[in-house]
Order: structure tokens, then C-alpha cells, then sequence
């Protein structure tokens, strides 16, 4: 193992969690109080949403995907909140998103999963009401301001492509070494990043996504600081997880012990916002919650 893979080697750069002033998802630093601390999250374009019926035979413009099929040196962090997932090249390079109804390319930054204590909930965004049992978030960064610390207060600074995740008999190969690696951080006393393999965006998934096919929306970061700078694209396909896989991630805990289950944040209102679905605006969205 090189020292690019040695995780003695890797250096955090800046994440999206907000580690003070403390906040969680329930009681007096819930998601009803983040406003207080963070006054973005009482804003008016918030994330997660309700969307419509994901099945359309109609066609989005399609993204491009780039550098999705490579593999890269993939390491894990834990934080306050969850485990975030990042890879590491050599080369300084990244898997990159563009096209669609976008202006610039964006760079992948860090994946993260939200999930509910059982299978009937667990996924931030939801289908005409319907809860996965959970959702994964590839976060990216506007390249044009060359870092996420840059890109994270700009306006159009953020891009998140989101998956659902639905269970399955089996998870994919990807996604089975990365709950296993989540395990293995969960674990271990270390605080240094975890070394897992070699992975890619499309060995996570397990299948090659139709570029052409997800809902769009300007939204925010479901988390604190909530900064309303997030173009999401909510892929229709879901990402297939085990009942084992997903038992997994629930026996996953913060620092103080409290579980991470149910790190979904409640869907927020549409106020009008536009939704693109595979290329179809929708002028009205029924909202739940």
C-alpha cells in the first residue's frame, strides 16, 4: 500500500457539518429549533422536499457524468452526525457532473448516507408521501471556486445528486465494502481516516444511473447551516441495500453513543419553487408534512 493510501497521509478537508453550535434531530436541538442557531433553516427554499410520482416516460436533459467508472482510493471519516465517505487520487482528480439544466461542472466532494430505526422510514426526500427506508447523498462543489470552503456559501456553489435506498434481497458488491468499511470505523479508536479499497461512483450505485431521469430543484443542505445554494437531482432508480446491509448502518453511533438512525431531516415547503421532473415542470406539488 502506497502512502496515498495510508491513512496517515490524508489530510480532512472542510465538511459540511457544523459542529457548534450543537445541533441534532430531536428534542430542544431538533430540526423544529435549527432556525435559532441557523437562521438559514427557517429560510424559504428548503431541502428535503415531497416530489410526485417518480415514474415518467418522459426525458430530463440529460447530465454527464465524468470519471464515474474509475475507481479511487476511498476512506472513511466519522463525524458528530454520520460517516462521510471521500476519495483520494493521485492525480487530484475527481469524479465530475455536468450538462442537465446546469451552467458549470461540478467536482464530487464526500458521499453520506441518512436512514431511518426501521424500514418504513429513513429517507430525507419523499415520494407523493412514501418514505425509503433511506437515501444516499453524492455531495459536489461548483469547480469554479476550486474548493468546497469556497463553493459552500456561493449561490450556486452546491450539487447533490441523491439516491433512494430500496431493500433488496442483496446490496450491490460496491455498496456491501462500504457499509462493511462504516462497520470497521465504527469499531475501531482511531480518529484517523479508514482506508477501504478501491471504489467508484458506479460501484456504489451498483448500476449505471439513466442520466436522463431524476427530479430537479433549487434547494439547501439538509443539515446546518441549511444555506440555500444546493441544485439537487434526485435520481428515479433507486440504490438496492439488504435488510442485513441496513441493520448495519443502524447499529452505527455518535461519539457520546446515541445512535445515527433517523438522521433524516422532515420534508420542508415547496413555496413555490419550481420542480423539474425527467424534464417536465410541475406547477404544483402536493407537500406533506
Amino acid at each position: 500500500m502506497n502512502a496515498l493510501r495510508d491513512a496517515k497521509a490524508y489530510t480532512p478537508e472542510p465538511t459540511e457539518e457544523i459542529h457548534s453550535p450543537k445541533w441534532s434531530y430531536s428534542g430542544i436541538t431538533g430540526p423544529k429549533y435549527w432556525p435559532l442557531a441557523y437562521p438559514a433553516c427557517g429560510g424559504k427554499s428548503q431541502s428535503p422536499i415531497n416530489l410526485p410520482s417518480l415514474q415518467s416516460s418522459s426525458s430530463a436533459v440529460p447530465l454527464i457524468p465524468v470519471f464515474h467508472e474509475r475507481l479511487f482510493p476511498t476512506y472513511l471519516e466519522k463525524g458528530d452526525h454520520n460517516v462521510d465517505m471521500k476519495f483520494r487520487d493521485e492525480n487530484n482528480i475527481q469524479p465530475l457532473v455536468y450538462g442537465g439544466y446546469l451552467k458549470d461542472i461540478f467536482e464530487f466532494h464526500g458521499l453520506h448516507f441518512h436512514w431511518g430505526s426501521q424500514n418504513f422510514k429513513g429517507s430525507e426526500h419523499r415520494v407523493n408521501g412514501f418514505e425509503y427506508p433511506g437515501e444516499a447523498h453524492f455531495v459536489h462543489f461548483n469547480r469554479k471556486y476550486g474548493s468546497i470552503a469556497e463553493a459552500a456559501d456561493k449561490p450556486d456553489g452546491l450539487l447533490v445528486l441523491g439516491f433512494f435506498l430500496k431493500l433488496s434481497a442483496v446490496s450491490g458488491p460496491g455498496m456491501q465494502l462500504l457499509i462493511r468499511g462504516m462497520m470497521d470505523v465504527q469499531e475501531t479508536e482511531s480518529d484517523e481516516p479508514l482506508y477501504i479499497g478501491d471504489l467508484s461512483m458506479q460501484s456504489i450505485v451498483g448500476f449505471k444511473p439513466n442520466p436522463a431521469k431524476y427530479a430537479f430543484y433549487r434547494g439547501s443542505l439538509t443539515t446546518p447551516p441549511c444555506t440555500e445554494n444546493v441544485f439537487w437531482h434526485v435520481l428515479t432508480e433507486p440504490i438496492k441495500v439488504s435488510e442485513s446491509d441496513l441493520q448495519t448502518l443502524r447499529l452505527l453511533t455518535d461519539p457520546e453513543g446515541k445512535s445515527f438512525s433517523d438522521n433524516n431531516r422532515p420534508v420542508q415547503p415547496l413555496n413555490g419553487r419550481q420542480v423539474i421532473l425527467n424534464g417536465v415542470l410541475l406547477e404544483k406539488v402536493k407537500m406533506h408534512g
